[in-house]
């Protein structure tokens, strides 16, 4: 007989999912380390959920992390896309570079606070990675949409990255993959 233990899938945006990295967040002490000086706080709004706006805040407070369902009273920076687009990031599919440029993603606040504490970042996206081996995107655009038609084959076989993609996905959006 074979025993061990069967990951739970967290569906994506779901109050499980964000109270996972609530608990990674603050159980975590490179984190800690990492945000000792920092007080930053990055909004989260995904829209087009089928329960309609999706909205959560992560507190880098010197020293203490955590994640929180609904709008930050003062956020630092504020990142609003999609869901197709929040889905994509996630995955890894996107680059939240690339959709910030192709007008996808919104930001709003302090961009300098991000461009000053990427160090901090990307150990938050390091402690969130656990998580999102664990993260159930749901369906994703091509199975909403179907394929896109400048796409040749099944799910993009056969596409080649056009100029200035970065295949290499990073997150810079706590919670998602991005590129560095």
């Amino acid at each position: 007989m074979v025993t061990g233990s069967v990951t739970q899938m967290l569906a994506f945006l779901s109050p499980a999912w964000l109270a996972a990295l609530d608990r990674a967040a603050r159980s975590d002490r490179s984190l800690a380390t990492a945000t000792a000086e920092l007080d930053l706080v990055v909004e989260q709004r995904v829209t087009g959920t089928p329960s309609g706006e999706v909205v959560f805040h992560v507190v880098l407070d010197h020293g203490t992390a955590s994640v929180a369902a609904g709008a930050a009273p003062a956020p630092t920076v504020t990142f609003t896309q999609d869901l197709t687009t929040a889905r994509a990031i996630a995955s890894g599919a996107e680059s939240a570079q690339r959709a910030f440029m192709t007008g996808s993603l919104r930001v709003g606040g302090d961009l300098r606070a991000l461009i000053d504490n990427q160090a901090a970042l990307a150990v938050l996206e390091d402690v969130f990675a656990e998580v999102r081996s664990r993260t159930d995107l749901g369906p994703s655009a091509a199975e909403v949409t179907g394929p896109d038609p400048q796409q040749r084959g099944p799910a993009g076989a056969g596409t080649r990255p056009g100029p200035g993609d970065d295949p290499g996905p990073e997150s810079a959006v706590p919670g998602q993959a991005a590129e560095r």
